[in-house]
């Protein structure tokens, strides 16, 4: 740990790259600086501490795969040889979706479907790999971590087994309005340790209303981040929370204002059984005002739709997607039934697109 900043007057400290404003992800950074600082730590947002070097003929050079895009204050910090803190420099960037990167579109594991005679992670990590499938978001308990009834949220057998076929493994929990925020935030430490890359909390009707509830669920996760050590994770080293909710959560109860302050990103499903015949013609169209709902609200936060869908050939998905966004997700994995013509259907989707479109919200 680094000892505790004195105040001091500005030196000989300087970015070179990135300089301010929008940058490609991932992100190289580089400084100038003073002979007397051999060592420079990098910071993001004034919290995460990311990592180091003191590689000087480099300038200091450290990369970095942002798993929460958009605007973050990197901050690089200079200590000399004795470990004293002598200078530091900031700039302000706007990251953005790396280009090669065409997507992270998403599926939801539900632990029900695990069970036998389900398949097991190393068939649903085949399957959804060949798809192209680039994240999965596995159930990971409710209320309170429960490692002996779940222990996916403890396996980094798991988190290393998904990864290694170039899929994201996050872990999801559906919270409990019956248990105090804190004993619920624990999830975080246990899943930070078995390597899962970000946490959704996924509340439910339960919480309608209960402005009080759901922001002491989110500090105290905010909490339990805080004191975890994420600068070993594969994207970025913050590790996101996302709030999931069934809809808009203003629908619930919850203004966007009250939890802006405490998430990474928004989950909201989408429900494709509730579709009128008019948005299930025109999927873009019914894309581009859910999107539109949330800017309107206020959110500025990431909003990433998942589609709770009824099976069948989901081309007709390619609209929304280009709308909706790199991180759309698919709410439910295909239930193991004998035969391939369910992966067909999630096949003619275009996982692998990348061409993805800005919602008008012009009045």
């Amino acid at each position: 740990m680094d000892p505790p900043i004195p105040y001091a007057e500005p030196a000989e400290l300087s970015f070179l790259t990135p300089t301010p404003g929008e940058v490609a992800n991932p992100v190289s950074f580089a400084v100038e600086a003073a002979a007397s600082v051999p060592r420079v730590p990098y910071v993001a947002d004034e919290w995460f501490t990311l990592g180091s070097s003191e590689e000087r003929d480099s300038g200091f050079v450290f990369g970095m795969d942002f798993a929460v895009l958009g605007e973050h204050t990197m901050t690089a910090r200079g200590f000399d040889a004795d470990g004293d803190f002598v200078a530091e420099a900031e700039v302000a960037i706007d990251v953005l979706p790396d280009p090669n990167q065409l997507n992270q579109l998403g599926a939801w594991l539900h632990g029900g479907v695990l069970a036998d005679p389900g398949y097991q992670h190393e068939e649903y990590a085949e399957r959804l790999a060949s798809v192209g499938v680039k994240r999965v978001y596995i159930e990971g308990g409710q209320g309170e971590p429960d490692c002996a009834a779940w222990p996916d949220l403890c396996d980094h057998d798991v988190t290393n087994l998904w990864r290694a076929r170039g899929i994201e493994p996050w872990v999801w929990f559906r919270a409990d309005a019956g248990v105090q925020g804190a004993a619920q935030a624990e999830m975080i430490r246990d899943a930070v340790t078995a390597g899962y890359q970000g946490i959704v909390v996924d509340i439910g009707a339960e919480y309608a209303d209960d402005v009080d509830g759901v922001q002491s669920l989110l500090a105290g996760m905010l909490f339990v981040r805080s004191q975890c050590d994420t600068t070993g994770l594969h994207l970025g080293g913050n590790f996101p929370i996302y709030l999931a909710t069934p809809g808009h959560p203003e629908d619930q109860g919850l203004p966007i204002s009250t939890l802006e302050g405490a998430v990474d990103g928004y989950v909201p499903r989408t429900d494709m059984a509730v579709w009128t015949v008019d948005e299930q013609s025109d999927p873009a169209a019914l894309a581009n005002r859910l999107i539109c709902a949330w800017s309107d609200a206020g959110a500025t936060k990431p909003v990433h739709h998942t589609i709770d869908l009824v099976l069948g050939d989901l081309s007709a998905l390619d609209p929304f997607l280009r709308l909706s966004g790199r991180e759309t997700s698919l709410y439910r994995v295909p239930v193991p039934d004998g035969s391939d013509a369910t992966w067909a259907d999630w096949a003619a989707m275009n996982w692998w697109g990348g061409e993805f479109e800005q919602a008008d919200c012009t009045p």
